[in-house]
């Protein structure tokens, strides 16, 4: 991806974050969700440390200036989307890949996620810790008590 002397080289992992390279920086995305209906950015901005000061801000200062007109496009388009009246049309082959793929992944990920609770007759949680131990009950009582501050054994 080039825009003007700006050469960028962007890599999305599914479901929620990309990575874009740049001669001057590099950057990390991470799309958060908060609920239902809303989600935060949150980034993370490396600089290359040969990089001159002006040089990493014009290319900070137009990364900024993408996120914010996509961030414009997303939340103007939104109430369109949630309308009774929104019909979806095709995706422009070129310009809207990205889109186009990250649904083919979306779309049998939630398939299989909705028949695996089918199967098992409940909500399934991914990111939730699975059984419990005697072993992870102990390692995880010793942890609290040592950050809540009810043992004194690590008092110095």
């Amino acid at each position: 991806m080039e825009a003007g002397n700006i050469t960028a080289s962007p890599t999305f992992m599914f479901p929620n974050s990309s990575v874009t390279l740049s001669t001057h920086f590099f950057y990390m995305m991470f799309v958060v969700p908060i609920s239902a209906t809303s989600s935060k950015m949150r980034y993370e901005v490396y600089r290359n440390k040969n990089s001159s000061q002006e040089d990493f801000l014009e290319a900070v200062n137009f990364f900024k200036q993408v996120e914010n007109e996509d961030k414009w496009l997303g939340n103007n388009a939104q109430p369109g989307l949630n309308s009774d009246t929104y019909v979806a049309g095709p995706l422009h082959p070129y310009m809207e890949k990205a889109v186009a793929y990250f649904e083919s992944l979306l779309r049998p990920a939630l398939k299989n996620h909705v028949e695996n609770e089918k199967k098992v007759g409940q909500e399934v949680w991914p990111a939730r810790r699975g059984l419990r131990n005697a072993q992870l009950e102990d390692d995880e009582g010793f942890c609290r008590s040592l950050c809540d501050g009810v043992s004194k054994a690590v008092e110095w």
